[in-house]
């Protein structure tokens, strides 16, 4: 209580003294912005772009049949949600009481994709982004290396699809929508660089779901590990 209390007011001071030396920096004709680079607030969820996208089709996995660290460990019965489990649970190297929880997430998260198996990209059309990108890249022939989604008519089918099921999808636990609101590509940004971004960009809203572009997992949305809620 107290001693949060103190630390929270520490950090306040030490904030005003750090603004006030950039605003003694200004030339009075200067303006300075301060904001967030995201916002914040309760997240609980997993929403596995890729299992959404997988269950329907529209995304493949190389099979681990034959050879290579997943078969290996596929015959022993370590499933990718296994392995995940014991990733987050196991003191690697006994460095948990040295890290920090994003560092221990992220090799866990490292550790998990080098067991995997990889994405049958010639069977796939549609790919999660990274969790921050929050959209659905689409493999379109003649714009991506191996792309098989037909541009023009296919291309836009596709893509009302899958707006349509994101935002049909509802948490089974709530009943609320996961998705609040869908958007192509084009009707929210422009510019040169459009091409690089997703062709379809999602919002989660206020909902408590993060992002995920796991590859493998056992259900579409999944409980945040103890690791990301500590």
């Amino acid at each position: 209580g107290d001693h949060l209390g103190s630390l929270i007011d520490r950090c306040f001071h030490r904030a005003d003294q750090i603004i006030g030396h950039r605003l003694g920096m200004l030339d009075g004709q200067t303006h300075l912005f301060l904001l967030s680079d995201h916002g914040f607030g309760p997240a609980n969820k997993w929403f596995h772009v890729n299992r959404f996208l997988l269950e329907r089709g529209l995304l493949a996995l190389g099979e681990g049949e034959g050879g290579g660290m997943s078969a290996s460990l596929a015959r022993l019965g370590l499933t990718p949600q296994k392995l995940r489990a014991l990733v987050r649970r196991a003191d690697l190297l006994g460095l948990r009481r040295h890290m920090g929880r994003l560092a221990r997430v992220t090799l866990g998260r490292q550790l998990e994709s080098r067991l995997l198996p990889p994405i049958h990209w010639i069977h796939t059309k549609a790919v999660s982004g990274s969790p921050a990108t929050e959209g659905i890249f689409l493999k379109v022939r003649g714009r991506e290396k191996g792309g098989i989604v037909e541009p023009g008519e296919a291309y836009e089918t596709l893509r009302e699809r899958l707006m349509a099921e994101l935002l049909a999808l509802r948490d089974p636990a709530t009943g609320q929508p996961v998705v609040t609101a869908v958007h192509r590509r084009e009707d929210i940004y422009e510019g040169s660089f459009l091409d690089f971004l997703p062709d379809l960009v999602f919002d989660l809203g206020d909902g408590p779901y993060l992002a995920s572009d796991a590859l493998v997992a056992s259900q579409i949305l999944e409980a945040l590990p103890g690791d990301y809620l500590q």
